[in-house]
């Protein structure tokens, strides 16, 4: 079929999706509905035959009666994936992700069923007291019940990095069950196929590098969620919304922030000592809404124990007049002058070297 009469097939109100998906991946229209047809059969574990698949609820192509539908599933071909065999969607999430809400929907749907999945397997490998342990992000009462539900998806994203990264070798039935988990988790990601292919000759890096990947895929989600509420209608943020919606990305970002009472419990101080130290500027206390927010990204964390980052006072007090929000973005990205983040270079002990950076970030060099 040439490529004007399959363009021509395509419902309106989907074709520009088409359109960029195609583009994306360097394709002609036409080889990409192929290549996305392949994809949906794949996964069909039924009998096979002529059929019509629905591209967006819209049965426009068909194959023709002589002619097999090729990419058949094959549990022969497929053998770490045994358990695995319930219908995806057609598409790719990068593929759906210009379909609004209903790529949401996905991503919320595939993280449940990996953690699900995931938790399952450390059940039937015999670590069970397995619990993921991670600082959720203090935040405001959400907007709505879709905030709650984003906040929902980003926590349990979080649980399944922690359960990724967790080190532990299965075998029999819980083995399978990681598998499963993996591939339906590594298809939120960008690079799906790398990582399966990385699995099959290294099960604990690939785990590993699908934690990483799977945090770049939920700041995707984040800020799509974050789109998709503003143009399906929903009530716009006010301006104090939006600055909270700043804070609280930029606090995601450095690992999360502790109340007053719960940082002075991991530091092994007093409240009242912690206050005073906030309150001189030798450690980062941020006004969040009404609530007052402590940084993880100042310290260092060993368990359930924190301990002060060497130099960072020197930091702080720089930032004086820009602010604390200023200064922990500041910390947290990648700063040219020092090739890495100040924070790590803190850590490195390049405590001159940072506060130089600083200098230069503010535009006072010379002026300290």
């Amino acid at each position: 079929m040439a490529e004007p009469q399959i363009a021509a097939g395509i419902p309106e109100d989907i074709r520009a999706d088409v359109e960029i998906a195609a583009n994306r991946e360097g394709l002609r229209v036409a080889e990409w509905i192929h290549r996305a047809l392949r994809r949906e059969v794949s996964h069909q574990t039924w009998g096979l035959g002529p059929q019509s698949v629905d591209l967006g609820m819209h049965r426009y192509l068909a194959g023709p009666a002589n002619v097999p539908i090729v990419g058949s599933f094959n549990h022969e071909n497929d053998r770490s994936y045994l358990s695995n065999s319930l219908p995806l969607n057609f598409m790719s999430v990068s593929e759906t992700r210009t379909l609004g809400i209903y790529g949401l929907t996905f991503f919320f749907s595939r993280i449940d069923q990996g953690a699900m999945l995931l938790s399952s397997a450390l059940i039937e490998g015999s670590v069970g007291h397995f619990r993921p342990s991670y600082d959720r992000v203090r935040v405001n009462r959400p907007r709505s019940w879709m905030d709650n539900l984003v906040i929902s998806c980003r926590d349990r994203s979080a649980e399944v990095r922690e359960a990724l990264k967790f080190e532990w070798e299965p075998t029999g039935r819980a083995a399978a069950l990681a598998l499963d988990a993996f591939k339906t988790l590594s298809e939120l990601t960008q690079t799906s196929w790398e990582l399966q292919r990385l699995c099959q000759v290294d099960r604990p890096r690939a785990f590993h590098e699908l934690a990483l990947h799977l945090e770049l895929a939920t700041q995707q989600f984040e800020l799509n969620a974050r789109l998709v509420a503003e143009i399906e209608g929903f009530e716009a943020p006010s301006p104090a919304e939006r600055l909270n919606d700043v804070q609280t990305d930029l606090l995601t970002r450095a690992g999360g922030g502790l109340s007053l009472t719960a940082a002075a419990d991991r530091l092994g101080i007093s409240r009242q000592a912690l206050h005073k130290r906030a309150k001189t500027g030798s450690a980062l206390a941020l006004m969040q809404g009404s609530e007052l927010v402590l940084p993880l990204a100042q310290w260092v964390s060993t368990g359930k124990s924190l301990t002060w980052i060497d130099g960072l006072p020197k930091v702080l007090k720089l930032f004086k007049t820009a602010g604390g929000w200023s200064a922990l973005q500041f910390l947290i990205e990648q700063d040219p002058n020092l090739g890495t983040t100040p924070r790590l270079a803190l850590i490195d002990g390049k405590v001159d070297d940072v506060v130089s950076a600083a200098e230069a970030y503010l535009g006072i060099e010379g002026e300290a």
